[in-house]
């Protein structure tokens, strides 16, 4: 089954969709450094909340707090970014 399909079909059951990456990596194959490159990511969100305007340039340390808050779990007060959407 094609993402195409799928997608539209787990939002029809209800379901909201997250696809990220934990970082970035630089044209040599480093990552994990603080270049722009190795902490630039992607974070896709298919759903039906209100999400970040999609050109400003997002906190990385938001997704974890944000998938915790969509799924219900509460976000740990270690966890001192705000969630992207509610």
């Amino acid at each position: 089954m094609s993402p195409s399909t799928t997608i539209p079909g787990w939002l029809q059951a209800g379901y909201e969709v997250f696809v990220c990456a934990d970082h970035g990596m630089s044209g040599e194959g480093a990552h994990g450094g603080d270049e722009a490159a190795m902490r630039d990511t992607a974070f896709y969100y298919f759903g039906g909340a209100k999400g970040p305007d999609p050109e400003i340039v997002l906190d990385q340390c938001a997704i974890a707090p944000t998938i915790l808050s969509r799924i219900g779990v509460p976000v740990p007060g270690t966890m001192t970014v705000p969630p992207l959407m509610r």
